[in-house]
Formats: structure tokens, C-alpha cells, sequence
């Protein structure tokens, strides 16, 4: 998570940054709060804060009380093909195209060296019993 200061300073952020100078506006207000964060979201929860279809209690995997340092973990309820379709467009679609293919080709690559590994496991314990 980003330092408060850093955030203001730089005047942007994702929805960590945000939660983070959300929360330190609360803090100084002496506002009661809960920091969740979900699978794919992080942000802050109050009294009176609209409900959406990412901030909402079912939707949070991970909540914690400043005040009293109580955690909560949970599974989330959530609507997959929403989850999917935001992780698309908030990850995949702004994602350049170098990181596109380095990932892509990477978890080829993964995969390849898992099914070598496996085939000269098994000939190397198939040779040892014949020994």
C-alpha cells in the first residue's frame, strides 16, 4: 500500500491509493471506518456509504477495524462473470502488449519445463528398477 503522503503528492492512484487517503482523512476526523479489500478491490467502509457491486459485505474477502485491530476473513459471494469481466478490463485491457506476451509466453514456458521435467522423472526411475 502506498503511503498516504505519496498518493497526494502525486494526485492519482488505483483503489489502494484511495482507500489509503480515505482512511487518513477518517483518522484525522476521528470517523469510524473498515478497510476491505476483495479479490479484486480495496476500499473503505463507513456508516452511510452506498452499497456497490464491488463494495459490499458479501463482496469483501478481508475487513479490518482500525480501532480495535479485530479481523475479519471471509469467502466472498460474488456474481463470477461481473469478477471476470472487471478483471478483463482493469488488468488485461490496459496491460501494454510486451507485458501481454512476456506473461503469456512465460506460463508457456511454465508449462513446457513441468511436462520435460515429468518425462525425465519417469525415465530416470524407470531406468533405476531396471537396475
Amino acid at each position: 500500500f502506498p503511503p498516504t503522503q505519496s498518493v497526494v503528492e502525486a494526485g492519482v492512484g488505483d483503489c489502494k491509493a484511495r482507500a489509503v487517503v480515505l482512511a487518513s482523512v477518517f483518522d484525522r476526523l476521528g470517523i469510524p471506518y473498515h478497510f476491505n479489500s476483495s479479490f479484486v478491490h480495496v476500499w473503505v467502509d463507513y456508516q452511510g456509504k452506498n452499497e456497490t457491486a464491488f463494495e459490499n459485505p458479501d463482496a469483501r474477502f478481508y475487513q479490518q477495524d482500525p480501532e480495535t485491530g479485530k479481523r475479519l476473513f471471509q469467502l466472498p459471494k460474488i456474481e463470477w462473470k461481473l469478477w471476470f469481466d472487471s478483471t478483463v478490463e482493469g488488468l488485461w485491457t490496459v496491460m501494454p502488449l510486451l507485458r501481454k506476451v512476456m506473461l503469456l509466453s512465460g506460463t508457456a514456458l511454465l508449462v513446457l519445463a513441468r511436462v520435460l521435467l515429468r518425462r525425465n522423472t519417469g525415465r530416470s526411475i524407470d531406468n533405476a528398477t531396471v537396475l
